[in-house]
């Protein structure tokens, strides 16, 4: 199955890398990128894995990767990546 980015998503992964960087270094800011590459892949192969969760938007899963969750929603045979975000009460949807 593919797996697209939303902008936001992309703006959390640059905000994530930024934040492993300045706290833990950039080697473990290239393993934490590994970490949710796999989540990413996992995803593709099971797409129903997710999180189905009251604070969550109709139709949204969240797959939780390490510290993070990836949120989504399959929209036909495409995953879309909505946010990657540190809890659930800070995804808003859309």
């Amino acid at each position: 199955m593919n797996l697209e980015l939303s902008d936001r998503a992309k703006n959390d992964l640059i905000a994530i890398r930024a934040y492993t960087i300045d706290k833990h270094g950039a080697t473990q800011a290239i393993r934490y990128r590994g970490q949710l590459e796999h989540g990413f892949s996992t995803l593709r192969r099971f797409p129903g894995i997710g999180l189905v969760d009251r604070r969550l938007p109709r139709g949204h899963q969240a797959f939780r990767v390490s510290h993070h969750w990836i949120c989504y929603e399959i929209v036909a045979d495409v995953i879309e990546v909505k946010a990657i975000i540190r809890h659930l009460d800070d995804f808003e949807g859309g």
